[in-house]
Parts: structure tokens; C-alpha cells; sequence
């Protein structure tokens, strides 16, 4: 089958534990995607319990936020 895509190693073992991974919480989430927004936006930042907020230089602010969706 020429569209099947094989896996090395270090990519399998990625893709079991990421099946295998504990519940994940949305407080932890914005926590782990924080630093990645840090790299991109020249701004002040505050994890908070409700989201990340953004004070832009320009005078802006914005509140990123996450919520899980069931079902």
C-alpha cells in the first residue's frame, strides 16, 4: 500500500504517549503554550486561572483562553 506512512522509532513512541497521556487540564495547557506565545508577540504576559493576558505596547489587550470541548 503506497500511501501508508511508517513510523520510525522515536515517532512511535511520541504517538504512544500521547495516546497514553494522563487527562490534560486547560490551566496546563495555557501554561505549556504560553512560552511559545512569548516567542512571537513583543508584549507583557500574565498566566492567570481564566487565561494568558496580553498587554500590547500599542495599548491593546486580549485574553487567550482554552476551554476542552466533551462530546
Amino acid at each position: 500500500m503506497e500511501n501508508e506512512k511508517e513510523f520510525t522509532k522515536e515517532e512511535l513512541e511520541m504517538y504512544l504517549r500521547a495516546v497514553l497521556e494522563k487527562t490534560i487540564y486547560s490551566k496546563d495547557l495555557l501554561a505549556e503554550i504560553l512560552p511559545l506565545i512569548e516567542e512571537v508577540f513583543i508584549a507583557d504576559f500574565e498566566l492567570t486561572k481564566e487565561g494568558i493576558i496580553l498587554d500590547m505596547l500599542n495599548g491593546q489587550k486580549f485574553k487567550i483562553t482554552i476551554e476542552e470541548i466533551i462530546g
